[in-house]
C-alpha cells in the first residue's frame, strides 16, 4: 500500500485555477468600490471647503456684499478643519468655491476643481455636487473666468490670497 503524503500536481492545477477565477471575478468589483470611495472623498472634500467658506463669510473673513458679482475663493484661502488640500487620487489638488449673493442676501456656493490626474469638476452648485459630478482624465484647464447668471463681475481671491477684480 502506497502512502499519500501530499497533493498530486492536478490537484495543485485544480486549486490554482479555481484561485485564478475567484480573483478575475473580484478585482473588478474591488476596483469599483476603490474607485467610488475615492469620488466620495472628492466630493466630501468639497463639501468641507464650501462649509469653511461659509463660515468664514458669516464671520466676516471673506467679504461678499455685491449681487451683480460671482466670487472665487481659491482653496489657499479657506481654513478647514481636516486641511487637505490634495486629492483622494493624490497630487496636487486645484480648486474654488465660487459664491454668489442674490438680492434677498442668499449666498449660493458653487465647486470647481481639477487635480494632477485630471480629475475635473466643472462649476457645480453645491445641492448638485455628487460622484457623477467628477469628470474623469480630462486635460481642461482650471479657469475662474466664468460668471454665474447675469452677473457681470468676478472677483477671484487667487491661490496667494491676492484679490483681483475682472469686468
Amino acid at each position: 500500500m502506497k502512502n499519500k503524503n501530499g497533493f498530486t500536481l492536478i490537484e495543485m492545477l485544480a486549486v490554482i485555477v479555481i484561485l485564478g477565477l475567484l480573483i478575475a471575478i473580484a478585482i473588478p468589483s474591488i476596483s469599483h468600490t476603490i474607485e467610488k470611495s475615492r469620488k466620495k472623498a472628492y466630493i466630501d472634500n468639497a463639501i468641507e471647503y464650501i462649509s469653511s467658506a461659509s463660515q468664514a463669510i458669516a464671520k466676516g473673513e471673506i467679504l461678499i456684499r455685491n449681487t451683480n458679482t460671482t466670487y472665487y475663493i481659491h482653496i489657499n484661502n479657506i481654513r478647514t478643519e481636516k486641511g487637505t488640500k490634495t486629492s483622494p487620487y493624490g497630487g496636487e489638488f486645484d480648486a474654488y468655491v465660487v459664491v454668489t449673493l442674490d438680492e434677498n442676501n442668499k449666498f449660493t456656493f458653487y465647486w470647481t476643481s481639477i487635480d494632477s490626474g485630471g480629475h475635473y469638476v466643472p462649476i457645480t452648485e453645491e445641492k448638485d455636487l455628487k460622484i457623477e459630478s467628477i469628470i474623469d482624465g480630462s486635460d481642461e484647464q482650471l479657469l475662474a473666468d466664468e460668471n454665474i447668471g447675469e452677473r457681470t463681475v468676478r472677483v477671484v481671491y487667487d491661490r496667494t490670497g491676492e484679490k483681483n477684480t475682472y469686468n
